[in-house]
Parts: structure tokens; C-alpha cells; sequence
């Protein structure tokens, strides 16, 4: 998914007493009103941020036609999100549509599933195409669209089977707005701010930053360990320094009585001190080239563990 110029404005109107069907009204509007912004070409919602760090609910799902083995964990992990969420965080359609708008509460009950998910119980994101599954006890929902996998909740997570059910007909008061555009990220916040206090000056806007900024938790640790290796390696590069002055000084000092003699035969200072650059000159290219196959060397086996 693509966080770049995406909004992430929190709401929940439990909190001010909306039931469900005021609550779908006011989110359709909440929905027209960011549509209608010059500065925004795409708006949906979602309930939870990719890379929330925890793992959200599980829910148990049937498969049509599909009957459990023995330790098969059918308990899987979902979203459920408005149409355009899809566009709206750049997450591709690998086979069918995403969700309509008017996959409401009058139409058939659909959903959406991951690449994971499709591959495990139908073989290919194209055979999961109008198949069926159920949430918990719920209506049979026909799958009606793949989507690539993400990660959901860790960076370093594999992959794992993962659907999403349309908001419409799956309502939750509390839900995220995301916005995108190339309008300045901290402009669409700001934007979609303005948009809820226009519907409903009393609702509380419950967390209001970039969607960049929202999963910046995810890295922290990988941040640290990064920071941390920055400032060893700058430390271990510097003593080197330190080290090879120490070196360079030594020699010269030892040299005296040569660079003495030197002198009193007529050789220039200009001539005695390049004598002692090109001899280090020498030796650092030298060491530089074996540091740089080493490095080489190095970096293929460190891109194994980076993300």
C-alpha cells in the first residue's frame, strides 16, 4: 500500500449517540463532502490502519463447499472498509472489482479477500471469483474481489489469509477517513477536520495525522536498531581515524633523524612531506579497495534481512 499523501482522521459516534442508520448517513456524507474536495481524488473508510502493530480480532469464517481438517484454523483476521479504500491506499485488484457503492445494506451480501486467503481455498485469485464464505453465523457473502496482500499488522509478518466486508453492510461507529491527493498531507487532515466539524461540530476527532505518521510505530524498533548501528559504525570509523593518525604520527616521529639528514642534503619540506602523503595514500587505497569488496560482499547478505 502507498501511505504517500493519505489522511488518517479517527472518529467514533458512539460517542455522541448515533445509532446505525444515522450513523451510515452521516458517514455517506462525511464520504461526498472529501469526494467533492478539488484537493482530494480518492476518500473511503476503514476501521483499522495497515501495521497497527496488533493483531485485531479474529473472526471464524466458513467456506462454502470446504470441510475443516483436523487443526485447521479457520479464525481470520479483518477490515471493514467503504468503496474506493482500495484506490485510496493503492492496494492492488488482483482479480474481480473492489466494492461499490452501492454494495449497501439492500444488496446482495458481498466481501473481499486477500491473495493468502483466495490461494489457500480456491487455488488462484481467479477461481475465488463468485465463490462463497461466511462470517461467524452470518448470510453467505460472495467473494466478488482479490486483493494483494499487506502487511497488516508487522512489518516483518508473513503472509497471512485476511478479507475485508463493505461498511455498508457491516456498520461500525467507529471508523477512519482517509483521504489522498497532492495537496500537502498536513492540508488533507486539516481538510478532512474541517469536513466532520462542518457535519457535526460536536463530534470529537479522536486522532487527526497522515496515515504516515500513524504506522510510524511499526518501524520503531527497526528505527532504533538502525540508529544504533549508525552510531556504532560512525564510532568504529572514527577511532579507525584516530588509529591510522596515530599510526601516520608514529612513523614520522620515528623518521626524525632521517627526515634530518634529508633536509640537510638539500631536500624541500614540500618534497620530505609528500614523501609521507603518497606512502599513506598507498596504503589507504589499498585498504580502501579490499574495504569496498568486503562491503560488497557484506550487503548481499544483509539485504536477506532488510524490508
Amino acid at each position: 500500500f502507498d501511505v504517500d499523501h493519505v489522511s488518517a482522521v479517527e472518529l467514533d459516534l458512539k460517542q455522541n449517540g448515533y445509532d446505525g442508520a444515522r450513523g451510515r448517513v452521516f458517514y455517506r456524507k462525511l464520504l461526498d463532502s472529501a469526494a467533492a474536495d478539488p484537493d482530494v481524488e480518492a476518500a473511503a473508510l476503514a476501521a483499522y490502519n495497515p501495521l497497527g502493530m496488533i493483531d485485531t480480532r479474529a473472526q471464524l469464517i466458513s467456506v462454502e463447499a470446504y470441510e475443516p481438517r483436523r487443526g485447521d484454523d479457520m479464525a481470520f483476521m479483518s477490515n471493514t472498509v467503504s468503496a474506493g479504500y482500495f484506490r485510496t491506499l493503492g492496494v492492488p485488484i488482483l482479480a474481480g472489482q473492489a466494492f461499490r457503492e452501492d454494495d449497501d445494506e439492500t444488496a446482495a451480501p458481498v466481501v473481499v479477500v486477500n491473495g493468502t486467503l483466495a490461494q489457500r481455498f480456491w487455488g488462484s485469485p481467479s477461481n475465488a471469483i463468485g465463490k462463497r464464505l461466511r462470517v461467524g453465523e452470518g448470510e453467505w457473502r460472495t467473494v466478488t474481489g482479490v486483493a494483494a496482500d499487506l502487511k497488516y499488522s508487522r512489518i516483518n509478518e508473513a503472509p497471512r489469509p485476511y478479507f475485508y466486508l463493505p461498511f455498508m453492510q457491516a456498520y461500525r461507529s467507529g471508523m477512519i477517513l482517509h483521504t489522498r491527493g497532492p495537496a500537502p498531507v498536513e492540508k488533507l487532515v486539516e481538510q478532512a477536520r474541517a469536513q466532520v466539524e462542518s457535519l457535526d461540530p460536536d463530534l470529537p476527532v479522536m486522532s487527526a495525522r497522515p496515515l504516515a505518521e500513524q504506522i510510524r510505530g511499526a518501524f520503531i524498533f527497526l528505527d532504533l536498531t538502525a540508529t544504533m548501528l549508525l552510531i556504532f559504525g560512525s564510532a568504529g570509523m572514527a577511532l579507525a581515524a584516530l588509529g591510522t593518525y596515530g599510526m601516520v604520527a608514529y612513523t614520522v616521529k620515528q623518521s626524525t633523524h632521517e627526515i634530518g639528514i634529508r633536509l640537510a642534503l638539500g631536500a624541500s619540506a614540500r618534497s620530505v612531506v609528500m614523501g609521507f602523503v603518497l606512502k599513506g595514500m598507498r596504503l589507504g587505497v589499498l585498504g580502501a579497495a579490499i574495504g569496498t569488496v568486503a562491503a560488497l560482499a557484506a550487503a548481499g547478505l544483509l539485504r536477506t534481512v532488510l524490508f
